[in-house]
């Protein structure tokens, strides 16, 4: 077997979760009880994927008819923001519904996510669930933390030898190791045995659809039909493979079972506020991600639209309150749960209040001895601390193009108070996750553009 795939039904860290799980759960809430049989769990990161480039969010060049139809049977949520926009961080905030200060990790490459730390996957596996996970970029391979409480964590990469991949010099795969992923449709390849091989028991499954990543060069008939907007021709194909998953899904007869939900790790700055890509700005064009949630059968009455702000950090409990499983005490979203109405089998759902969101970027200075940046988003508001304080009224300039600091200075001292006290509220019990970097890791994080020469700074609240 490949070194690169991950099987762990038995071993001591799934033990181990399970017995972690059980004592987190002793005391905590959930708002309601699901029939048997059980839902199964499909959950879909696309990486790299802002909301505005999703035909169901408005984009008219967009060609992506399974998200579309996802969210015309199911619940979008038009105002989602990314905790962080960088893979490994933001991924261990969806899979763990807490922010970065909390669960530790800041950026990709030199940090892991602690075997402490409660994953959706781990939460499920105690309630009986099989586990599987695909992913499609180096970012999340095994070793940053992000397999545990899964049966299968299959994150064998591809290099030039892909055909998927084109193999040319200085495209995907062409640099080797440099640029390491696999197609979509190579991460659906990863897990279709297993699901074809599965019994009675509730499955959840998570796959991460790398492409829409730089470099952008979808494959045909994409890299044609999108010759001029190679980036809409990336998530086309993404949205495409997952259609073929749904296919699959639909063909064993699970699909009517399964809930799904699908987001983005984080979004593209596209050469808006001089941010060709992302990382280093927290400005919405890699904040606002997709968020579409269709439970077995679709929403009572069909497709609804949510404008309320929420967050990645919101995603493992509403599938936790969907699935009538305890939320545990550790986490810092909320559920979403009560948006979806009456659901067959589903015990009605109780709102919550809308709470503030965050969203910080350590990583430049982290990799770069720059300046890093925090952001609170509160009701219109959105304010950005770093070496430039920012002030946006997102409901009048959504495009953040007018900073008021200098204009509300009332709001922005208001705003910089509950930016202090919200790290200080949610930075309780953190983990540390510092990783050693390895030579070979840095070369490849290098490589995309994630780190730079130096030794790593710590982190200060």
């Amino acid at each position: 077997m490949s070194p690169w795939v991950h099987l762990r039904s038995h071993d001591t860290r799934r033990r181990a979760g399970v017995a972690s799980v059980a004592a987190l759960l002793a005391g905590t809430l959930a708002f309601g009880c699901r029939a048997e049989p059980r839902w199964n769990v499909l959950l879909v990161t696309f990486d790299t994927t802002r909301a505005d480039h999703i035909g169901a969010y408005g984009h008219a060049g967009a060609s992506t008819p399974t998200v579309d139809a996802l969210a015309a049977e199911g619940v979008l949520f038009s105002n989602a923001v990314s905790a962080v926009p960088i893979t490994l961080p933001s991924h261990a905030t969806i899979l763990t519904g807490r922010y970065p200060m909390a669960h530790g990790v800041r950026d990709n490459g030199i940090f892991v996510l602690a075997d402490e730390e409660l994953t959706l996957a781990e939460i499920l596996a105690a309630e009986g669930y099989d586990t599987a996970a695909a992913i499609g970029g180096f970012p999340l391979v095994e070793r940053f933390g992000t397999g545990q409480g899964f049966d299968l964590y299959d994150d064998r990469l591809a290099t030039s030898n892909d055909p998927l991949l084109g193999g040319r010099d200085g495209g995907r795969g062409g640099a080797g190791f440099f640029f390491e992923e696999r197609r979509a449709a190579r991460v659906n390849e990863a897990v279709l045995p297993w699901l074809a091989a599965r019994g009675s028991a509730p499955f959840f499954l998570w796959v991460h659809y790398y492409d829409p990543h730089r470099p952008f060069d979808p494959p045909p008939p994409y890299d044609e039909l999108f010759a001029f907007a190679p980036y809409d021709g990336e998530i086309a194909y993404a949205d495409e493979s997952l259609g073929n998953l749904l296919d699959a899904l639909r063909s064993h007869g699970r699909l009517d079972r399964t809930l799904v939900v699908v987001t983005a790790d984080h979004g593209e700055g596209l050469g808006e506020h001089r941010e060709e890509t992302h990382s280093y700005l927290v400005y919405n064009t890699t904040q606002h991600v997709p968020l579409v949630v269709r439970p077995p059968g679709g929403s009572p009455g069909g497709g609804k639209t949510v404008d309320e702000r929420v967050g990645s950090v919101d995603v493992l409990p509403t599938i936790l309150d969907l699935l009538g499983v305890a939320i545990p005490a550790g986490v810092q979203g909320r559920s979403l749960a009560f948006h979806f109405g009456d659901l067959p089998g589903v015990e009605p759902r109780r709102g919550s209040s809308v709470k503030p969101h965050y969203a910080e970027t350590l990583s430049p200075r982290l990799t770069n001895r720059w300046g890093e940046l925090r952001a609170l988003f509160d009701q219109e508001w959105k304010y950005i601390h770093g070496p430039r304080r920012e002030l946006y009224d997102l409901a009048a300039d959504p495009r953040e193009r007018d900073n008021l600091v200098a204009s509300r200075p009332e709001v922005a001292a208001r705003m910089e108070e509950g930016l202090a006290s919200f790290l200080d509220s949610r930075s309780e019990g953190a983990t540390r996750a510092v990783a050693e970097v390895d030579p070979e890791v840095r070369w490849r994080l290098m490589a995309l553009g994630y780190l730079t020469a130096g030794e790593v700074p710590e982190v200060r609240e």
